[in-house]
C-alpha cells in the first residue's frame, strides 16, 4: 500500500512539474512576459503574428505569418501576385537593411508583372527566421480553406477594385449575389488559394518561382495576353540594400530608399518633432509641417501617397530581443487591375506597378 501511495505521489509530482514548464519553441506560451508587438491593418493577421512571437519566433518569423494571412484576408492589397519593401532592424548587429521585392517587368514585356512577395518573404526568413517555414504559413492556409469574415479595410479594397468588372474569376470570389463587392463582415472562402498555400508550405517559394503554381501563372498570363514566362519567375530575386541611419536627437531613424515605405516623410516629421515644432504648433501649423515634410521627401524621390483606401497595406513587428521589421505591400491597384490566374486565386499586378529595370 505504501509503495502504491509513493508511486501515485511521484506521478503527481511529474504532472505538476510538467505543468510548470513552458510549451516548446513554436507554440504560443513559450515566451513568458513581454513577447513583442504587432501593428497591422487586419486583425487576423495581427493575431497570427502575435502567436508567433509568443512561441519564440523572431520579428521576421512573425512578419512571414502576418504577410501570408494578409494575402488571404486583405487580397486587394497583399495578394501573392504583388510585391513590396521591408525595412529590417537586427538587434544583435545593431544594423538595418531593406529588402525590395517589387513586381518586375517580364523580359518579353506585356501587361502582367512578375510577382515578388513570396520570394521577398522567403529571403527574409532564410536570413532571419527561427521557426519552420511551413508552420508560419499554416494560419493563412487554414483561413483560406475554412473562411473568415471580411474586415473593413479589406472590404474597402474590394469596393475600389476595377478588376472585378473585367475578371469573371475574381467576381466569382469577391462579388455577392446582388453583384456588389463583398461587404464588411461577409464570409470569404478561397479554396484555390488555400491549395496554393498548402504547396507553398511544403515547397517554399519554389512553388511560385519554378513549380506547379508558377506554370499556372504563366498559362494564365498567356491567356490574358501577358508576357510572363517561367524564365522570369526563375530569375526573380529580392534585392538587399543597407539602410542609412539619420540621427534625430538621441534616436537613430532608418529608412529604405525604395518608394513604397515613404521613409523620407517619416524622417522629416521626426526631425520636426525633435526640434519642438510639433508640440507648439496648432492644427494648421502641424498640417504645414506635414506638407513641408512631404515636399522635401518628394525632392528626395520618396513616395508620399498611400493610394486609395485598401489599395496598399503595411505592418510593423518587433520581437522581445529588440529586432523589428516594417513592410509596405501593394498590387499596383486594388486586386491588381489586370486579371487573375483562375486555378490559383491569385490576382496579377500590372506592369505599371513594376520596379524599374
Amino acid at each position: 500500500m505504501r509503495q502504491s501511495r509513493l508511486r501515485v505521489l511521484a506521478a503527481l509530482a511529474l504532472v505538476l512539474a510538467a505543468c510548470g514548464r513552458p510549451p516548446p519553441v513554436g507554440v504560443p506560451g513559450e515566451v513568458r512576459g513581454f513577447a513583442g508587438g504587432v501593428v497591422a491593418d487586419e486583425a487576423n493577421a495581427a493575431t497570427a503574428a502575435a502567436a508567433v512571437l509568443r512561441g519564440g519566433g523572431t520579428a521576421v518569423d512573425a512578419a512571414v505569418a502576418l504577410y501570408f494571412v494578409l494575402a488571404v484576408t486583405h487580397p486587394a492589397a497583399a495578394g501573392l501576385g504583388g510585391g513590396g519593401v521591408c525595412l529590417n532592424y537586427h538587434a544583435l548587429t545593431a544594423s538595418a537593411e531593406s529588402v525590395e521585392f517589387l513586381p518586375r517587368r517580364p523580359a518579353a514585356g506585356g501587361a502582367i508583372a512578375v510577382p515578388g512577395s513570396v520570394r521577398g518573404l522567403a529571403a527574409l526568413h532564410g536570413r532571419y527566421g527561427r521557426l519552420p517555414w511551413g508552420t508560419l504559413i499554416e494560419p493563412a492556409q487554414r483561413l483560406a480553406r475554412d473562411g473568415h469574415r471580411l474586415a473593413r479595410v479589406a472590404a474597402a479594397g474590394l469596393a475600389a477594385a476595377g478588376a472585378l468588372r473585367v475578371d469573371p474569376h475574381l467576381r466569382a470570389l469577391f462579388v455577392d449575389a446582388d453583384g456588389r463587392p463583398l461587404a464588411e463582415g461577409r464570409e470569404l472562402v478561397q479554396i484555390e488559394l488555400g491549395a496554393v498555400l498548402s504547396q507553398i508550405m511544403r515547397r517554399g517559394a519554389t512553388e511560385i518561382y519554378g513549380g506547379g503554381t508558377g506554370r499556372l501563372l504563366v498559362e494564365a498570363s498567356v491567356a490574358l495576353g501577358g508576357g510572363l514566362a517561367m524564365a522570369d519567375l526563375r530569375a526573380y530575386q529580392a534585392h538587399w540594400r543597407p539602410a542609412q541611419g539619420t540621427d534625430v536627437g538621441e534616436t537613430t531613424l532608418y529608412g529604405a530608399d525604395s518608394p513604397p515605405l515613404g521613409s523620407g516623410v517619416a524622417i522629416r516629421l521626426w526631425q520636426a518633432l525633435a526640434q519642438g515644432g510639433w508640440a507648439e504648433a496648432d492644427a494648421a501649423g502641424r498640417q504645414a509641417l506635414v506638407s513641408t515634410a512631404m515636399r522635401q521627401a518628394d525632392g528626395e524621390g520618396a513616395a508620399t501617397s498611400v493610394g486609395a483606401p485598401g489599395e496598399r497595406t503595411s505592418f510593423v513587428v518587433a520581437d522581445r530581443g529588440g529586432s523589428a521589421i516594417a513592410c509596405a505591400l501593394a498590387l499596383g491597384g486594388p486586386l491588381g487591375s489586370v486579371g487573375s490566374a483562375p486555378p490559383t486565386g491569385i490576382a496579377f499586378a500590372p506592369v505599371a506597378a513594376a520596379a524599374p529595370d
